[in-house]
């Protein structure tokens, strides 16, 4: 509680106003005895002030925020040792120590006790730095005890905040005509803060695309479609589209980058880092890298055809799918595996290869399976790193990962085999992009710190962890095409990685999935809706098997109850799957959850049936709990 002790007392002994003190003290619930001529006495109790923060917005274009709280207080107005008194009371909203807003509050109503009871709605009139904790102080203009009382402190998570005006970009495609003279490009921009006062957009403000010329560094401004970002036409991401025209003999472009650009002589440029890009580029995937990386994951498989297309269409009486039996006849006609990827690109289109880097990484490769028969188990990995045998020295390797090495030999490095497949590095660091400009703060696990001896995760970064759930909800993706995801769903979309904090729930949940791929998307419903909709928590208490699990379980049920497709009330097209878990890890991940969908990325704030509800779970059983949100 904040106190102020005027010095400027009576006492010419001590120089402090002691009947001052005491009433401070009593305020405070303290009593002081022997400090005045009657005897102490029980103390009264003092005023009290409690908030609760219902709302915190921040304006992702001018960086000033809305609030929204509610204030309750006993002793303000009335009473023992009241705070507002005088001909004014001004009521302050702090953040972090700082003042953000006040207002004057001597004229309103009070309940009978003299308490208050209000709620207070904002918004600020300028920029604020990272909101960590708010908290009230109401104070008199009398300046007399008790001069003011300060709340409780409410922590707040002010996940969009940056340090300053921010630029960045992402490319969508990065396509070259077969004539090699022209480039057509898709980029997805985000601009934030770019309105704040004093920044370099606060007045009119276009952006605008560079390229770089590889060899020269030479830059080029590109014609492209540009943005006003001072009518608030880009308060969080837009697209720019356009077309660079190329000389026959000149040289390409390695580079882009989108740059905010003022009108104003007064303000300067903001550019955004320059994205390297290749003219063998289609649809955001490098075909370079695709097809080396696929062609090297299936050199020693007896059938590549079969492991890269494990989901395809079928129009023919065969077991195998129609990419599978097209693959195969290529490759009895004689031609290489290479060859046929870079054409069926061609015709198909480059999203395709995601589904190829999923069948390629679903198998161990065969060479390293005979040299190392145990690299399929991650207990015996394990068990070999601690023990291992003569001549061999293994070890955990960034990331998810590990290597082995015999005296005189290079060393393997080589997956676990619960680590996804991985997928293209360039689509995968475009996506990675898109998903920082949706979400600066994810929820991650936090980077382990160097240790002697190196485990799964050491030498890790957020990058990896966001990369490796983005793998596996890609896998997930690719074995659910019923869902009809976009390819790019992944860095859209929230996503919700249960983990293995929370094991036995993880667990079940990725059982479910594999019984029922397309449950990969959900959609939240809250509490209060469930029941609306008919539908109890308690309606597996007589199931199979929740009502015959151990002492210290409790009923798991996938989807999870707070989603449209959760709970069973006899209209459910789909009973949900049903485990008795650990009650620990069940409730852990309800936390989670709720932090998720209510708190982090209010999945609520839309109506019933808006896109904007759903949401991707996606079990990483290798790392703990992570979530972020879509755009």
């Amino acid at each position: 509680m904040r106190s102020y002790i005027d010095t400027v007392g009576s006492s010419a002994d001590e120089g402090i106003d002691v009947r001052r003190l005491v009433g401070l003290a009593m305020t405070a619930g303290i009593v002081l005895a022997g400090l005045v001529g009657t005897p102490a006495a029980a103390a009264e109790a003092a005023p009290t002030l409690t908030i609760a923060v219902n709302s915190f917005d921040r304006d992702l274009r001018t960086g000033q925020v809305a609030i929204d709280m509610s204030i309750v207080g006993t002793k303000i107005f009335s009473g023992s040792g009241y705070i507002c008194r005088g001909s004014y009371c001004e009521l302050e909203v702090e953040s972090s120590g700082s003042q953000i807003h006040s207002i004057y509050i001597q004229d309103h109503p009070r309940d009978a006790a003299g308490g208050l009871n209000m709620n207070l709605s904002f918004e600020t009139t300028s920029i604020v730095s990272e909101v960590r904790s708010l908290r009230v102080y109401i104070r008199n203009g009398l300046y007399t005890s008790p001069m003011g009382i300060v709340s409780n402190d409410v922590f707040i998570d002010d996940t969009s905040y940056p340090a300053g005006p921010y630029l960045s970009a992402a490319v969508d495609t990065f396509l070259r005509s077969q004539d090699g003279s022209r480039i057509t490009f898709d980029l997805t921009i985000l601009a934030r803060y770019h309105q704040w006062p004093g920044a370099q957009c606060s007045g009119n403000c276009t952006v605008r695309v560079e390229a770089r010329t590889k060899g020269t560094n030479a830059v080029t401004s590109l014609p492209s479609s540009s943005v006003n970002a001072n009518t608030g036409a880009l308060p969080l991401t837009a697209r720019v589209s356009g077309e660079l025209q190329l000389q026959a003999t000149g040289p390409g472009v390695d580079a882009l980058r989108v740059v905010a650009d003022p009108y104003s002589v007064f303000g300067s440029n903001t550019y955004g880092a320059w994205i390297p890009v290749s003219m063998d580029i289609s649809g955001g995937y490098s075909i370079d890298e695709s097809v080396t990386a696929l062609v090297l994951a299936l050199a020693s498989s007896p059938a590549p055809c079969i492991e890269l297309f494990p989901v395809g269409t079928h129009t023919n009486p065969s077991s195998l799918n129609d990419q599978q039996l097209e693959c195969t006849a290529a490759m009895q006609n004689g031609k290489s595996l290479g060859a046929f990827v870079r054409a069926f690109i061609e015709v198909n289109g480059a999203s395709q290869l995601a589904t190829m880097f999923v069948g390629a990484g679903l198998a161990q490769d065969k060479t390293t399976l005979q040299r190392y028969p145990w690299s399929s188990s991650e207990a015996e990995i394990n068990e070999i790193i601690q023990n291992p045998p003569n001549g061999l020295v293994c070890k955990h390797v960034p990331v998810l990962s590990f290597s082995c090495v015999r005296e005189a030999e290079e060393p393997d490095v080589f997956r676990l085999p619960s680590a996804p497949p991985p997928s293209n590095p360039t689509w995968e660091r475009n996506q990675i992009e898109k998903i920082r400009q949706a979400d600066p703060k994810p929820k991650l696990p936090p980077i382990p710190a160097p240790v002697a001896e190196p485990g799964p995760w050491t030498g890790a970064s957020e990058d990896d962890y966001i990369r490796t759930i983005l793998r596996q909800c890609q896998k997930q993706i690719v074995l659910a095409p019923e869902a009809g995801l976009p390819k790019d769903a992944c860095s859209t979309m929230p996503i919700f990685a249960t983990g293995s904090d929370v094991k036995q729930a993880t667990d079940h949940d990725m059982a479910a999935l594999k019984s029922h791929p397309t449950w990969l998307v959900l959609t939240y419903a809250s509490n209060a809706e469930k029941l609306a909709d008919g539908f109890t928590r308690s309606w597996w208490s007589s199931t199979h098997p929740c009502a015959t699990g151990p002492v210290g379980n409790s009923c798991d049920e996938f989807p999870y109850f707070a989603t449209d497709q959760g709970g069973a009330n006899g209209q459910s097209a789909m009973q949900p799957s049903l485990r008795s878990i650990s009650s620990a890890h069940n409730s852990l991940q309800g936390t989670h959850y709720g932090n998720f969908a209510t708190k982090k990325c209010k999945l609520g704030s839309d109506p019933r049936g808006a896109p904007e509800r759903d949401f991707l779970v996606v079990p990483v059983p290798y790392m703990t709990t992570s979530y972020w949100c879509g755009d």
